[in-house]
Parts: C-alpha cells; sequence; structure tokens
C-alpha cells in the first residue's frame, strides 16, 4: 500500500469550481493523478531492483513485466553495434533508427524477471527472415503486400498457414483512411471519401526489421497521413503506426445533438464465420449478442484489443490511441438495435481530437 503525504497531493477541485461537476473532467483529474501514482511506484520498484544489480557500467538490464516469457524489442539510447547476452553468450545485433536510437530483440526474458546484457563492438549480419520489395515485406511469419497507388495495404499471407488474413472483397483496403461526412448531426445522408493517391512511398531493410512507409497529402480534406508498418526478425506482433495531422480544418464543430464528420481507419478481414470480440475493463463483450437490446450496437469502446476469431485462427488487433471501433462497417449514426456484424473492423477517430489518428498492433 502506498501511504500519500497530504502535501505530496495533487490539486483538486474546489466546490467553487464550475468544472466540479463535469463527469469528463473528473474522470482526467482522476486517471491523471492514478498514472502518476503508479509511475511513483514503479520508478521506485525499478531503482530497488536495479540496486541489488552488479554493474559495471556497460551493462543494461531488459526487465519483462509480463506474466509470461516474452521475446521483445528494447530501444537504447544512441548508437549501438549489438548487445550479448550474458545468460548464454549470444550476440545481438542492434539496429540505428532516424530519431538516434538504438534497437535490439531480447530473448527469451523470464515472467517478472529479467536478463543482462553487455554492450558489444561485434558486428552481425542482417537476418535472412526479412526481405524487402518495392510493393511488400515479409518475416518467418507474415508476407504483407501493397498498393503503391494508395500506400494501403492489399494482402497479408500468416506464412505458418498459408492463410490470407484481408478481405480482397472488401469496400476499403486494409489501414485505409476514410473521412466520413454527414449533412446534419445524427443524419444519415453525407458522403465517405478516401485519398486515391500518395504521395511517396518506400520500403526498408534493417539489421533487425524491416518497414514499408507511405506518405499522402489530400487536398480534400488538408490531412497529412503518414503510414508506417513494422515487422522484426523475431516477434510475431507487427507495429502499425499513422501519424495523422491536418494543413487545415475541414471538422465540423461539435453540438449538443453530435459531430458531422468523422475520421476512420478500415481493417477488413477474412476470417471465415469469425466472431468479432472487444476487451472491456470487466470481460470480453462479442457485438450485439451481449449489449442491450435498446441500446445502439453499432460500435463499441475497446480497452485494450479487440479480436475477429473462429475455431481455427484469428486476428487480434491492440490499439494504443483510439478506443472506438464499429464492427461489419462504418456505421455512423445508424443507431441500430439489431445490427449482426461481419468480420470488418474500422477504427472511429472523432473529427476534432483527430491528430493522431492510430497507433496498432495486430496478431
Amino acid at each position: 500500500m502506498f501511504d500519500y503525504d497530504e502535501h505530496s497531493w495533487p490539486t483538486l477541485p474546489q466546490p467553487s469550481d464550475v468544472q466540479l461537476f463535469n463527469p469528463s473532467w473528473d474522470k482526467k483529474q482522476g486517471a491523471e493523478r492514478a498514472l502518476r501514482d503508479t509511475t511513483t511506484l514503479l520508478n521506485a520498484g525499478m531503482k530497488s531492483l536495479a540496486s541489488q544489480i552488479r554493474s559495471d557500467g556497460n551493462r543494461l538490464v531488459v526487465f519483462n513485466s509480463l506474466a509470461h516469457e516474452r521475446d521483445d524489442i528494447v530501444t537504447l539510447a544512441g548508437d549501438c553495434i549489438s548487445v550479448e547476452d550474458l545468460s548464454n553468450g549470444k550476440i545481438e545485433p542492434c539496429e540505428n533508427t532516424a530519431a538516434g536510437h538504438s534497437v535490439f530483440i531480447a530473448h527469451g526474458v523470464p515472467a517478472y524477471g529479467y536478463k543482462v546484457y553487455r554492450y558489444s563492438q561485434q558486428k552481425i549480419e542482417a537476418s535472412a527472415n526479412i526481405s524487402a520489395s518495392d510493393d511488400g515485406i515479409s518475416n518467418q511469419f507474415y508476407s504483407i503486400r501493397f498498393d503503391r497507388t494508395t500506400g494501403n495495404v492489399v494482402s497479408i499471407v500468416d506464412k505458418t498457414t498459408g492463410r490470407e488474413l484481408v478481405d480482397p472483397k472488401a469496400k476499403y483496403q486494409f489501414n485505409q483512411m476514410v473521412y466520413v461526412h454527414k449533412n446534419a448531426a445524427q443524419s444519415l445522408e453525407g458522403f465517405e471519401y478516401s485519398p486515391a493517391q500518395a504521395r511517396e512511398t518506400k520500403s526498408r531493410k534493417g539489421s533487425i526489421s524491416v518497414s514499408f512507409d507511405s506518405w499522402t497529402d489530400d487536398s480534400k480534406t488538408g490531412a497529412a497521413i503518414h503510414q508506417t508498418i513494422i515487422f522484426t526478425t523475431a516477434c510475431r506482433e507487427s507495429r502499425l503506426s499513422t501519424t495523422f495531422s491536418m494543413r487545415r480544418s475541414c471538422i465540423t464543430r461539435p453540438t449538443r445533438t453530435g459531430i458531422r464528420t468523422t475520421f476512420f481507419y478500415a481493417f477488413p478481414l477474412d476470417v471465415p464465420e469469425g466472431q468479432p470480440r472487444a476487451e472491456y475493463a470487466g470481460g470480453v463483450v462479442r457485438p450485439h449478442l451481449d449489449q442491450l437490446s435498446w441500446g445502439s450496437q453499432d460500435y463499441l469502446t475497446a480497452n485494450r484489443w479487440v479480436d475477429v476469431s473462429n475455431h481455427n485462427f484469428g486476428v487480434t488487433l491492440a490499439p494504443w490511441n483510439e478506443s472506438t471501433f464499429d464492427f461489419g462497417e462504418i456505421r455512423y449514426n445508424q443507431l441500430s438495435i439489431d445490427y449482426t456484424p461481419t468480420t470488418h473492423i474500422s477504427s472511429a477517430t472523432h473529427g476534432p481530437i483527430a491528430c493522431r489518428a492510430d497507433d496498432t498492433q495486430w496478431r
């Protein structure tokens, strides 16, 4: 238990504060206090752990906070050639990033435990498990193909099974931005629009990862979009990042009855007879099946992940910045109470907060 010092409490709202009765503001303040307290406890625990590990100034410690053994990417400050795993003497290559950091893959870090590495000057050849071409990238787990005109994904093949994970007949491509405009708040009439031309596309192969980038400058919405998909040599998870910024506003201000414009990202998955699910704080919810019959069934607000699975396989999306998901199709303002979705997923970024639209890992 953490004992509070009353003098270290964050500033609390006063009875005279008009925001005291604003539920959203109150929840935000509570979340910020919880984050600060959690960070304080985590830093204290890591400092205590680090003090028990012998160091000669040339070592680094990778800690795994999960309840299972883990392979994952580690980010270091500055440039690094390689590191040595002191548990087995294996040399792991490092890859330098444009941001001035270095990354490597830590293998087999034990549950609730750590591994110790030592900086090394030994050069290691790039992994043979990753490859890049003008319109695709792959590792030992996935092969992904892009539309070089739009910059979006058109195919993701699971190499262990040969299954295609993207629906080729879908209205939109995988990770395609869709601008939705309604003629009035809560109206069904309006239009959907998506940029048709990327300004530039480029693939890159490093020592431990391979990536594909696309840049789009859209004159109709004023959006500047940068999409990146990254594979690594040893991790089945893949990082999909979209940076979304506005050069000018094409967004209608929200009214008391709602907003008229929204940005979505489409994820049309090909999972035959798949069941969509969304993780909530208290459990897992299936669209339509687990929702109240009188409430809107057009979307769910997920906590950490959404998933579409059948009895044989499935795909999980773990969003970092967005939480609102439509299932089956984009159903903005439909307000349905009897809609049963398909396996397609759309992530909604509501207009006024559209800054960084999506940062997602898919597995």
